[in-house]
Order: C-alpha cells, then structure tokens, then sequence
C-alpha cells in the first residue's frame, strides 16, 4: 500500500517548485550564458559543458529563489553538440 501523505507532499513540493521557476521567468534575475564558443571547443569540452549546464539548470530548479537561466547562440545542428535539451 502506498503512502498516500507522502504522495500528497511530493505533489505539493512539485507545485510549488512549479510556481516558483514560473515566477522567475517573469520576476528572476537574469542569466545570461552565452554559447556561441561551441564550435571552438573539442567534443570532449563540450561534453564537460553540457554537464555543466545541467548541473546549473538542476540545482535553479532545486533552489528557494530560482534565476531565469537564458541560453543564446546556442546552435544544436552542430554535430558535435551532443548536449540534450531540458525543458
């Protein structure tokens, strides 16, 4: 049998973390990582970034007061970016 509070708590958790990241895209500090250096890294400093990025994307959704994290220049279509997008 389930443990229907415990259930109840990490739904409650979500919303809120939900609420939280939405209000940080409307209300959050700004920041801004710039990729368009991609394509003068090697696959394996690529690899390392894109790691890099999800530990930062992980731990914003994880924190009291969450930034708005913008990504540009990113260009996916090169082939050695090998980096899955979170959304």
């Amino acid at each position: 049998m389930r443990d229907v509070t415990g259930m109840q708590a990490r739904k409650q958790s979500a919303l809120e973390r939900k609420t939280r990241l939405q209000q940080a895209q409307s209300e959050g500090q700004r920041i801004l990582i710039d990729l368009d250096f991609a394509d003068k890294m090697t696959p394996t400093e690529v690899k390392s970034l894109c790691q890099q990025l999800l530990h930062c994307y992980g731990a914003n959704t994880r924190a009291r007061i969450p930034a708005q994290l913008i990504f540009t220049s990113l260009q996916v279509g090169r082939k050695h970016i090998a980096c899955t997008p979170v959304i």
